[in-house]
């Protein structure tokens, strides 16, 4: 079998969805100079019954301006608004110049809130509690979906969900497959959302 030559990988585009706003690598580069935190009581759910009340909190509530978006999960719209700032800020936003492309998602925990949901409805009502709008959010990969929809992005599309490090694991995988020859651009993204069962 013969090797593959050397392949060089480049970061062309940042997105961010933070507590500190949306924005790309202008936005990461202010906040690493300035070291700045966004640790504060947590105001979206209540911590009365937790061992500690600190966290970092996204405070959009609606990430994704279009109809279509609007409909999404809140982690699924982070997901997106994330990715299309980090497309855009590389300049690779037509379609064209999209193919072939990767998407990798890392993930601890994927829609959580959606699972919780989905699960108390069959646990308050039975089968009849059970919502089936919210059964596909349940599914790991299912933002990993709704950004290659947004996205367009018709290639290998992978979902990877590992304690502390699921973003590292993201861009560690997007190097292999550009490595391996199988897209000529890999959007990365890693995402969680703060909720109260964590």
């Amino acid at each position: 079998m013969t090797a593959l030559p050397p392949c060089r990988a480049v970061i062309t585009g940042v997105g961010c969805v933070s507590p500190f706003g949306l924005g790309g690598s202008e936005l990461l580069a202010r906040l690493l100079r300035t070291n700045a935190s966004a640790i504060a009581p947590i105001r979206n759910f209540s911590t009365e019954t937790f061992p500690h009340h600190l966290g970092a909190e996204v405070v959009a509530t609606n990430l994704v301006q279009d109809e279509e978006g609007r409909r999404w999960s809140r982690v699924s719209q982070m997901a997106v608004a994330a990715c299309r700032l980090a497309v855009a800020e590389s300049r690779l936003s037509a379609p064209e110049a999209l193919h072939p492309s990767a998407l990798v998602v890392g993930t601890e925990f994927g829609d959580l809130q959606s699972t919780e949901a989905f699960n108390a409805g069959f646990l308050q009502r039975g089968p009849r509690g059970l919502r089936a709008l919210l059964f596909p959010n349940t599914v790991m990969n299912s933002i990993a979906g709704l950004v290659s929809l947004a996205l367009g992005i018709k290639g290998p599309i992978l979902t990877l969900n590992q304690a502390g490090v699921a973003g590292e694991l993201a861009v560690a995988r997007a190097i292999m497959l550009l490595a391996a020859r199988r897209a000529r651009v890999v959007v990365a993204c890693g995402v969680d959302e703060l909720f109260s069962v964590l």
